[in-house]
């Protein structure tokens, strides 16, 4: 049977799952609906249901604002957990006040909606005459008892209400009243998506962490909402397809008009495939959904129009189909990775009395997501005077599970740096610099498990490409090792046969900027870069 035949197609993009339509408060006003709008009731209603949207719209704001607070305080050092934990309660209540005002605007529109219903419902009773309907009657003074009315919008045509069942029809003014609130919900997908789109950029651009944190809370706020909006779209769309399929095949099937059956089952499976060949293509599957298949779903509407002999509806269709503006669907898809504000800084040897009083050596911070590497002085029962560290900088201080001072100098972000520096500061005269290893907020000091058999190592492989300064000389004078020291501060320098090399550099660009120094410095010297591919 065509009707079958329709019927699989439409259900095919649909759910077994059903979504609560939102009140027709957003929709124009139809034929009729002056006696929904005089029911006290139902207005008292819809006002109740708008004030909860604003209050609902002001507490979001106020959790928004306290999650950029809360991020703030937590990851300041001088924040107390009495601080933060007054925040994190503050948050809680005001996600419970949320939850709340949803479910005291959900009853409201489960109301609004029994009302529309039985609104619709009582509709199906009482003849659907519209102002120009009576104003024609009027003029041409001919007989409507035996003409059938022929009205502008597709669905007020009297054999929708006479060959379907009264909870087939109020289905299928439902999905007309779902388009309506289609153009909303998409207008709110893209503004949202443009939101996020800014706000990424600004997440990128962001250069503290602060900052940074509340963009990328922010980011998942609006990430969700998007959700939700696509999760909207999804049902009302395929509601919309199923529910119209179905009642113009039926009334088609019932006057025998297969030719049309199968043209507008073909047209469908059309319209099926090139929504599959753009699945997961795009930001939204659903937008895209919409955009493919309204024009499909109008210029099927418009040949049952013309089929059926309603010849102002089909021109009221072909208007909207001419001024049709679908909208743009191909928006690529938005990701955001949370970047790691790691602290990386190469050992410098400075003054022996750059930290002091005034200049204190700054408490070791322990991040808790990503890798750094540090270099362990030593420990020691008492804070120790900054001449034990010969200008080394910069300098961190912690105390471990035995109370005992530890000193780190340092921050790398791989394991060849941190060797590096390791052997730097053994030139430099000290006994046992050990290799630390802090991963996800958790730390290993990788010197002393190298020796403990028992003892295994998961470290961060050492990948990727490097650069190093090859300088052809067999002796680099002053003058050369201070511009080296002023481009690339901290780079070991180190000699490999009648050559001297620097580095490694984690970034061309580094490397670059010494050989440019050097060029311009010492333009005898025969410097080059050297690539080494870490696997």
């Amino acid at each position: 049977m065509k009707r079958e035949i329709i019927i699989l197609a439409s259900c095919v993009l649909a759910l077994a799952l059903g979504i609560t339509a939102a009140p027709m408060s957003a929709q124009e006003p139809q034929h009729g609906i002056k006696e929904l709008m005089d029911n006290r009731e139902y207005v008292a209603l819809m006002r109740d249901s708008e004030k909860l949207q604003i209050e609902e719209d002001s507490v979001s704001r106020l959790i928004v604002d306290a999650r950029t607070t809360f991020t703030q305080m937590r990851d300041s050092l001088t924040s107390s957990n009495l601080d933060t934990e007054y925040y994190a309660d503050y948050i809680l209540n005001l996600e419970q006040k949320i939850f709340e005002l949803r479910s005291r605007r959900g009853s409201i529109n489960n109301r609004i909606n029994l009302i529309e219903q039985e609104w619709v419902l009582s509709q199906l009773s009482t003849p659907n005459t519209s102002n120009d309907d009576i104003a024609q009657e009027d003029s041409t003074h001919e007989d409507v008892t035996t003409e059938v009315i022929k009205r502008r919008y597709l669905i007020d045509n009297a054999c929708f209400s006479e060959e379907l069942s009264a909870s087939d029809y109020s289905d299928l003014r439902r999905a007309q009243a779902e388009e309506r609130e289609m153009n909303a919900i998409i207008n709110s997908y893209i503004s949202t998506y443009n939101d996020l789109r800014n706000i990424r950029e600004e997440y990128l651009a962001a250069t503290d962490e602060a900052s940074a944190n509340a963009l990328y809370d922010s980011f998942n706020d609006k990430q969700r909402r998007l959700e939700n909006l696509n999760t909207e779209m999804h049902y009302k769309w395929n509601h919309i397809l199923d529910t119209k399929y179905f009642a113009y095949g039926y009334i088609l099937e019932k006057r025998y008009r297969y030719d049309l059956l199968d043209k507008a089952a073909a047209d469908f499976t059309t319209m099926q495939q090139r929504c599959v060949a753009n699945d997961g293509i795009y930001s939204s599957n659903e937008l895209m959904h919409y955009a493919i298949g309204r024009p499909t779903l109008l210029n099927y509407e418009i040949e049952f129009a013309r089929d059926m002999e309603f010849s102002e509806a089909a021109d009221s269709l072909s208007m909207v189909r001419d001024s049709l503006k679908c909208p743009n669907y191909k928006l690529e898809p938005l990701s955001l990775e949370r970047r790691l504000f790691i602290d990386y800084r190469p050992i410098v040897i400075g003054r022996t009395n750059y930290y002091n009083s005034s200049n204190p050596v700054e408490t070791l911070r322990v991040y808790e997501r990503g890798t750094i590497y540090r270099i362990l002085l030593g420990k020691f029962r008492t804070k120790q005077p900054m001449t034990l560290f010969k200008g080394v900088q910069p300098l961190y201080i912690s105390q471990d599970e035995d109370e005992l001072y530890c000193y780190y100098a340092g921050g790398f972000e791989t394991r060849l740096e941190a060797d590096e520096a390791q052997l730097f500061l053994l030139e430099k005269g000290f006994k046992s610099p050990e290799i630390c290893r802090w991963h996800d907020g958790k730390m290993i000091n990788i010197t002393l498990a190298e020796h403990d058999p028992e003892t295994e190592i998961h470290d961060t492989p050492v990948v990727g490409t490097r650069y190093m300064i090859e300088i052809e000389s067999d002796n680099l004078s002053d003058e050369v090792r201070a511009v080296i020291s002023e481009a690339a501060p901290g780079k070991m320098v180190s000699r490999a046969g009648n050559k001297f090399v620097v580095g490694t550099f984690t970034s061309r660009t580094e490397a670059d900027l010494l050989l440019s120094s050097l060029t311009e410095n010492a333009p005898e010297l025969v410097a080059t870069i050297k690539e080494i591919e870490l696997k």
